[in-house]
């Protein structure tokens, strides 16, 4: 069900999900799915988390978006939310530049990682990435 300004998008696929968050200023969300598919397209993306969901919004420091990552367990991180989420919509050409400097820095480390392991297990021999990658682990 969908308003001018808010989806709910529970249920329906990747592609759906993409075409709404491209015509957004962004998205918050408390699971990581969402948010990385943003980041991989470019769109700004918050992540709220708390203790029992896990340590996985941690990656969020890893690419440099710290300041989009808060722990629901901690007050002080729950007062910065709401500014955080009205800076985001009231600026997002600087929202969208932050989102397309961690997508470069993901992009950067994926194929730095890539060069690592074909260096490992030298030039891929079979049509399947998968099925290489598979016999590299094994090894």
């Amino acid at each position: 069900m969908c308003s001018k300004n808010v989806c709910g998008i529970t249920g329906h696929g990747y592609d759906e999900a993409l075409s709404i968050y491209k015509r957004s200023a962004g998205l918050f969300s408390n699971e990581m799915h969402s948010p990385i598919m943003c980041i991989g397209q470019g769109i700004p993306a918050i992540v709220c988390r708390w203790e029992e969901q896990s340590s996985k919004g941690i990656m969020w420091k890893d690419i440099g978006l710290s300041d989009w990552l808060f722990d629901f367990d901690n007050e002080e991180e729950i007062k910065r939310f709401v500014p955080a989420v009205l800076k985001m919509a009231k600026d997002p050409r600087e929202a969208k530049t932050k989102a397309a400097r961690a997508k470069t820095f993901v992009t950067a480390q994926q194929a730095a990682t890539m060069k690592w392991w074909s260096g490992q297990a030298g030039p891929l021999k079979s049509k399947s990435v998968k099925d290489e990658l598979i016999t590299v682990l094994v090894r």
